[in-house]
């Protein structure tokens, strides 16, 4: 058993993002970091997605449409209001990819998740 504190912070990583329209114009967005509720509905969701082979315990996602709206429209805010996914869905796939690994990041999902948690 380690006797190393574990430090903390109550207050939600956010990090501004700006938009740039075709027209130009700029949109300026506030991407933040999920709480529980949010974390755990968008997990949720995408354990829907999973098929597992009992036999070999492997799994698979049946479907990755909507995988980067799904987490983006519950951490991307513009005037205090979530983006919602269908807006997001309409954005070019370059700009959802980039945001994605983001949040990802940010809510410390994906494949780094568990490594960065242990260096900290």
């Amino acid at each position: 058993m380690s006797d190393d504190v574990i430090e903390v912070s109550l207050a939600f990583t956010e990090r501004p993002v700006k938009v740039k329209e075709q027209s130009g114009n700029i949109r300026n967005l506030v991407m933040r970091e999920m709480d529980g509720d949010l974390r755990d509905e968008y997990l949720s969701n995408m354990t829907k997605g999973v098929k597992v082979d009992t036999a070999s315990g492997t799994a698979t996602m049946k479907s990755m449409k909507g995988i980067h709206a799904a987490l983006l429209c519950r951490c991307l805010y513009e005037g205090g209001e979530l983006v919602p996914a269908t807006e997001i869905h309409a954005w070019p796939s370059s700009v959802q990819a980039k945001l994605y690994a983001a949040a990802q990041k940010m809510n410390g999902l994906g494949e780094d998740a568990e490594e960065e948690a242990k260096n900290d």
